[in-house]
């Protein structure tokens, strides 16, 4: 991998989830019936991604894992979380995406 410019490492903490998963996974479904209890825009999303399945909530660069409980933000931890990669591993994926 040829070094990572600034410009990128900039832009995708604050990328938007949605995008990244787009971008990244196999699959990527709204699930039309859900609604927002809190932050207005959240949407629920069903992701299928390297031989596994998602049920992940996006607001805006944030997402989080229904199912684990846990969550994150940006398309670095996005890449993370769907192939269990450390952050070297992610941005070398992104990197090799032209994302």
């Amino acid at each position: 991998m040829n070094s990572v410019d600034n410009l990128n490492l900039s832009r995708w903490p604050s990328l938007d989830a949605r995008v990244a998963l787009c971008e990244l996974a196999e699959h990527v479904k709204e699930d039309r019936t859900y609604r927002p209890i809190g932050v207005v825009g959240t949407e629920r999303l069903h992701v299928s991604a390297g031989g596994h399945d998602w049920e992940l909530l996006v607001s805006g660069p944030k997402f989080f894992d229904t199912r684990k409980g846990q969550g994150s933000g940006g398309a670095v931890d996005v890449a993370m979380h769907l192939f269990g990669l450390p952050f070297k591993g992610a941005v070398s994926l992104l990197w090799e995406r032209d994302f």
